[in-house]
């Protein structure tokens, strides 16, 4: 699933619902699978994906393909010069040099604790 079309993630929790929520989240683990469904929030129909997140069940709604900006579209983007091998190679070098495991704990937002 493309990450763009992603908007927002809902924890799922079960209501007198245990034994069935258990195992639809196990099969999920298990499978790697997801389902698709409609639901409808603040006046608005939204597509969500449903899947395992973390011993978990996550509904993620998801953006229409009309939401989503295809860079295809804009010229500037389209018409940009092709890459020079050795360039490519040099720059390879330095992103691999610069590159660790993502640690997302290192980012505060800096204006929420500043207020």
């Amino acid at each position: 699933m493309d990450p763009h079309y992603f908007e927002r993630t809902w924890l799922l929790i079960p209501n007198n619902s245990e034994k069935p929520y258990t195992l639809l989240r196990k099969v999920l683990e298990q499978t790697g699978l997801a389902a698709i469904g409609k639901v409808t929030m603040s006046t608005k129909e939204r597509v969500v994906l449903i899947h395992y997140y973390q011993n978990a069940i996550v509904a993620t709604t998801l953006r229409y393909p009309d939401e989503v900006t295809d860079p295809s579209h804009f010229a500037e983007i389209r018409d940009l010069p092709e890459a020079d091998e050795d360039e490519l190679a040099l720059m390879t070098k330095i992103v691999d040099k610069m590159t660790t495991d993502l640690d997302l704990s290192v980012f505060h937002d800096g204006y929420k604790e500043r207020i």
